[in-house]
């Protein structure tokens, strides 16, 4: 309790240390040591439909396939999909499909138009009990992409504009 009351009272009110701890990403909220850690696996990705009528998957990177300094770097990234899947935070879910769309926008002839969101989850089995094998996939959000936000700047087709 000492340590805390002086942490809160030294360090965290800190402007220089508190900046500094956040744009590294070193910052943990509480809950990472908490008692009672997840019970579920997770992981987001979304299937972008282009104006063809073809569609692909974009996989959020997941954090068990990198490399350490990549792990570091997308530290904040993941922690921000952690947070926004949560209804609470639904504000974010619209830029979360723009991102998507902008990642796969390869094609200037072909661009995204439709964005659904998908979490994928498993339950974490206790000790000695046998791991589950799939993944549930659930859509949680759909995000029909507008052409100027996807490509700022670029002329539009007269009335194909969004």
């Amino acid at each position: 309790d000492l340590f805390l009351d002086w942490n809160l009272r030294n360090l965290k009110t800190q402007r220089v240390f508190f900046d500094y701890m956040m744009l590294t990403g070193m910052w943990q909220y509480w809950d990472m040591f908490a008692p009672n850690p997840a019970g579920v696996s997770f992981y987001y990705g979304g299937q972008v439909f282009y104006k063809d009528g073809t569609s692909e998957f974009y996989q959020y990177p997941k954090l068990q396939t990198m490399d350490i300094p990549r792990m570091y770097v997308t530290e904040r990234s993941r922690k921000f999909m952690e947070r926004g899947r949560d209804v609470s935070n639904a504000i974010y879910w619209p830029q979360i499909g723009l991102f998507m769309a902008k990642q796969m926008d390869r094609n200037p002839n072909n661009p995204p138009v439709l964005v659904r969101l998908q979490r994928f989850s498993k339950e974490i089995m206790p000790p000695g009990r046998e791991p589950l094998k799939a993944y549930t996939r659930t859509t949680f959000f759909e995000y029909v992409v507008p052409m100027r936000e996807l490509r700022p700047g670029a002329k539009l087709e007269s009335g194909k504009g969004r």
